[in-house]
């Protein structure tokens, strides 16, 4: 069906038929203006059902798209989302619906217009090769994208197009929707919360972030290394290509403590500082004072000894149920053998500690160790913090565990079918030999015989240690299939003398082509070529007039990995 909403059209078409049904000419005028052609109640009919109709769809479009704010790439949206913070700072005194409607020209016009206009174009639609959207498809799309447009910058028809101004109304209707939408795609959380991103999160990284970036861009960004620096090789200056080449940059964070790690010894750093500061703690709980040295050198008393008693208790208890739960907490085993002692130990080793981190520059006696007790109270702050990020990263591994899950599910899955299959063709081999070779009861028939001179020629084998090139014609090599499919029974004969013998399996052979190993050792002194073996084999043993499975194999490859065996397709 066609929305047509140009009266003149209209007219035209209605014409063309009524002329094509009477079979001659319908005396009415072939070009007529647009108020002329609405004149006509036969015009006027089509008009208001392809208003109708222009309406129905639209609303349809329009419904579907406000409903599915969180189809649209969170890019997307956090770009709306800085576009109205941005705007509303720039214009403080702008009404929202003003700013509302500048976002809607990001997200509609740019991201989803293009969508409903060319939807074959952007893979909404799947069309096939042989078919195309005819243009009526395309105006029909076309009409159904201007009035969405309309609707998302609340802008109507007017005078131009009089007979649409009865379309106002649903516009103005689909543009408060729209600007609920809009405001909705303004209303995302940070990068960090949605991506789950810490202060840690730089540090966990295995591989480091990488950017491609200009030449001409890099410069803008002030200081930088030469061009030649970054490609490796020489470029003539004044080049019109140069500011267009990209460079590859590994992002690297400039805290980096790899040279503060070389600097100090992190077991006499940040680890002895953090153990310095549980030990304080630990001694701040159990004896009362506000200086650091005297808790430290004050005699220890009975009181102070049945409160870290008690302090000790119950960190065992809790490493008990942790254990039947079946978790971990956070808690060295060094830590717990540090703290499983008598409160005067406890203040013996903080004291130590404590001179330690003096001579490190880490604290001092002059502020009442200061630092240390920066720490604690940061800790104590931020402690409903580092709950939300611990539970953010537990969320997160639950997450990663259960895609792992899924994915060793999948490849069981992909291992079970593929097996399945090779035993299907192995076995259909099997039967092909059988028929092939039926009424022979004999190994010696079946076996096949060369040479190792007629194989140097063939160049299956490459080379036989120690053999001499005039007795390669005396040596000479039986290939006989065994009752497993695939498997083959080869045996060295040295002037009729039978020197060694070796079973070779195709899916070995399969798997050394995959990896790219061409040759391959037997005997321990003999090499062939294994492209050249499989194909002796296929050609040999399995049908000349179809190609045989272990020939598809030999297009296929496989690969074995720790779990499974995967077929990858490559060039014969």
């Amino acid at each position: 069906m066609q929305i047509n909403t140009n009266p003149v059209e209209i007219y035209k078409t209605w014409v063309n038929q009524l002329e094509m049904n009477s079979g001659q000419t319908s005396g009415l005028p072939y070009s007529v203006s647009q108020e002329q052609a609405l004149q006509y109640p036969e015009v006027q009919k089509r008009l208001v059902l392809a208003i109708t109709t222009l309406k129905e769809v639209t609303q349809a479009f329009c419904d579907q798209i406000t409903s599915s704010r969180d189809l649209i790439p969170y890019a997307m949206l956090y770009m709306a989302r800085v576009m109205r913070c941005a705007l509303q700072r720039r214009f403080p005194h702008i009404p929202e619906k003003e700013i509302l409607k500048v976002v809607g020209n990001l997200v509609y016009y740019r991201y989803i217009n293009s969508a409903i206009v060319a939807p074959d174009a952007f893979d909404i639609v799947t069309v096939s090769p042989d078919e195309k959207l005819n243009n009526n498809q395309r105006r029909n799309l076309a009409s159904i994208a201007k009035t969405l447009q309309f609707a998302a910058s609340k802008k109507g028809f007017g005078d131009e197009a009089s007979h649409l101004k009865c379309l106002n109304p649903f516009i103005v209707e689909c543009h408060e929707k729209f600007k609920d939408f809009f405001r909705q795609c303004c209303e995302v959380e940070e990068p960090e919360v949605v991506y789950n991103v810490t202060q840690y999160s730089e540090a966990t990284l295995i591989v480091k972030p990488t950017i491609y970036i200009t030449v001409q861009v890099l410069a803008e960004l002030g200081e930088r290394p030469s061009v030649q620096t970054l490609i490796g090789e020489a470029i003539e200056s004044g080049t019109g290509t140069q500011g267009r080449m990209e460079v590859c940059l590994a992002l690297t964070s400039k805290f980096d403590m790899s040279q503060t790690a070389k600097d100090k010894d992190p077991k006499d750093g940040n680890k002895l500082f953090n153990r310095t500061k549980q030990l304080l703690v630990d001694v701040i709980r159990c004896v009362e004072g506000n200086v650091i040295g005297e808790l430290v050198a004050r005699p220890t008393r009975g009181p102070d000894e049945e409160k870290y008693r008690a302090i000790v208790l119950t960190r065992a208890q809790q490493e008990r149920q942790a254990k039947l739960n079946h978790t971990t907490l956070n808690r060295s085993p060094s830590f717990l053998a540090e703290t499983r002692v008598s409160l005067h130990e406890v203040k013996t080793r903080l004291s130590h500690n404590l001179r330690r981190l003096e001579n490190q520059g880490l604290a001092s006696r002059a502020d009442n160790y200061q630092s240390l007790l920066n720490t604690i109270a940061a800790d104590i702050v931020n402690q409903r913090q580092h709950r939300i990020s611990r539970k953010m990263e537990l969320q997160r591994l639950l997450i990663t565990a259960s895609q792992l899950e899924e994915k060793e599910t999948f490849y069981n899955d992909q291992l079970q079918s593929y097996q399945t299959y090779l035993k299907t063709c192995l076995s259909n081999i099997a039967a092909r030999n059988k028929q092939k070779l039926h009424g022979s009861k004999s190994r010696n028939k079946q076996a096949l015989k060369y040479t190792a001179a007629r194989l140097m020629e063939k160049g299956v084998l490459l080379e036989v240690e120690d053999l001499p090139e005039s007795q390669q014609k005396n040596l000479l090599f039986e290939i006989t299939p065994l009752a497993t499919t695939g498997v083959f029974h080869i045996q060295a004969k040295l002037m009729g003398v039978t020197m060694e013998n070796v079973e070779i399996d195709i899916q070995e052979l399969l798997q050394l082509q995959y990896e790219g190993m061409s040759v391959k050792k037997m005997f321990s002194k003999v090499k062939v070529n294994v492209n050249l073996l499989l194909h002796l084999l296929n050609t040999k043993f399995y049908s000349k007039k179809n190609r045989s499975t272990i020939e598809k194999y030999h297009s296929i490859g496989i690969k074995s990995l720790s779990k499974g065996i995967y077929l990858r397709y490559i060039t014969p």
